[in-house]
């Protein structure tokens, strides 16, 4: 979904699979782009899974240029497996959860940057904010609630030595 008109370009799926597709560069199920006009992705229900790209995405990416994004609004009991990368070089796209939502797994975020405290998932107003409804694929980036906002934040990774320092047990974050 590119949006290169005027006016706003929609994709919305309320049911239905997105599978088995292939993408040379990003968002294997779905590719939305802002070019020069307004796009938004709309999932309510239905199933994205088993889609690959070779540089991030599987099953969604979110592009944009100069500072503009496409948004992604999300409600009901979609499945989506595989990675939905935000492309952020300054704020950002933002996922905004419109209504009551279930999805059937963790999504799995992926961003370009990640920078400490960008708003990666909005809920609307009168909905509470889940953090369980979102995983960073990213091993040193995590996600805090902030109001009704999903932001980044950087994990610091401890390690667990022996008592001489020669061995190192376990790192977490």
């Amino acid at each position: 979904v590119q949006g290169a008109t005027s006016g706003t370009s929609v994709f919305e799926m309320r049911s239905g699979t997105i599978s088995g597709n292939n993408s040379s560069a990003f968002g294997g199920g779905i590719a939305a782009l802002y070019h020069t006009s307004d796009v938004k992705v709309k999932v309510s229900g239905g199933t994205i899974e088993n889609n690959t790209a070779r540089m991030d995405g599987d099953a969604i990416s979110l592009e944009g240029e100069n500072e503009k994004y496409p948004s992604m609004e999300l409600s009901g009991s979609p499945t989506i497996s595989g990675s939905v990368f935000l492309y952020d070089r300054v704020a950002g796209p933002v996922i905004y959860i419109t209504g009551a939502f279930t999805p059937t797994a963790p999504i799995g975020l992926s961003p370009n940057g990640g920078d400490e405290g960008v708003v990666a998932v909005t809920y609307e107003d009168g909905l509470t904010p889940d953090l369980s409804h979102f995983t960073s694929l990213l091993e040193n980036l995590g996600l805090k609630q902030n109001g009704q906002n999903l932001e980044w934040a950087k994990k610091v990774q401890i390690s667990f030595n022996s008592a001489d320092n020669k061995t190192t047990y376990k790192k977490v974050y």
